[in-house]
């Protein structure tokens, strides 16, 4: 009888043994399960915090960076001028029609650049050829008479053709005289005035260089 108790007793020590073994795993898986919790909590909040402060502030950088090269882009764009309409990079911007003219004419017929000064005349159609007004047949057409101070240093008559052309009229820089043109042509003043008149060159003008054209274009002076 009292093995039998001693043995019931073994057996109730042993099942209470068992049974708080098997309830020890339990409190500790469910120890680590709350650790779990509370560490994926914490890095969910630190993953927010880090959502809420550092990316923000990174796509602010970047939005401002990219709004600074859009400036930057902006100033550069405005910055640049169309050469073609810029005075800097055409230096014949600011002169005339005219006055460009007469100093390409220049260039192309006497190419003279070592002058001080290229006097400009207008000759209204209808007005003699020749200085011996009484003797000399008239021009058919305005002309332009472009010269310098000393006779040596070129002399041309042209009239413009609008189309980058010009009626070049032979006309000497010193006129011979009627007993001259006698003696050593047989023509009157009025035979050589007309040969002039209907043997006139047609000359293209080169646009040339144009600071060179500037250069004698500074140096125009009309004087009648």
């Amino acid at each position: 009888m009292k093995k039998n108790k001693t043995f019931i007793l073994l057996i109730i020590t042993l099942l209470t043994v068992f049974i708080a073994a098997c309830e020890n795993p339990l409190e500790m898986n469910s120890t680590d399960s709350n650790d779990k919790v509370v560490v994926n909590e914490e890095l969910n909040e630190s993953n927010e915090e880090t959502y809420n402060g550092s990316p923000s502030n990174n796509n602010d950088n970047v939005s401002d960076e990219s709004n600074n090269q859009d400036t930057a882009s902006t100033d550069n764009f405005e910055q640049v001028e169309d050469p073609n309409d810029s005075e800097e990079n055409d230096p014949l911007a600011s002169y005339s029609v005219a006055e460009i003219e007469y100093a390409r004419v220049w260039l192309e017929v006497v190419n003279n650049r070592d002058i001080e000064t290229l006097n400009v005349g207008y000759i209204s159609a209808g007005e003699p050829v020749g200085q011996y007004e009484g003797k000399s047949v008239k021009y058919p057409e305005d002309v332009v008479h472009l010269f310098t101070d000393f006779l040596a240093g070129g002399n041309v008559f042209y009239s413009s053709n609008g189309d980058g052309s010009i009626t070049l009229y032979d006309v000497p820089t010193r006129w011979p005289t009627p007993e001259d043109l006698k003696e050593e042509r047989n023509q009157t003043m009025e035979e050589y005035t007309q040969s002039i008149i209907d043997n006139p060159q047609q000359v293209m003008i080169d646009p040339g260089d144009d600071e060179e054209v500037e250069n004698i274009i500074k140096k125009i002076e009309v004087v009648y």
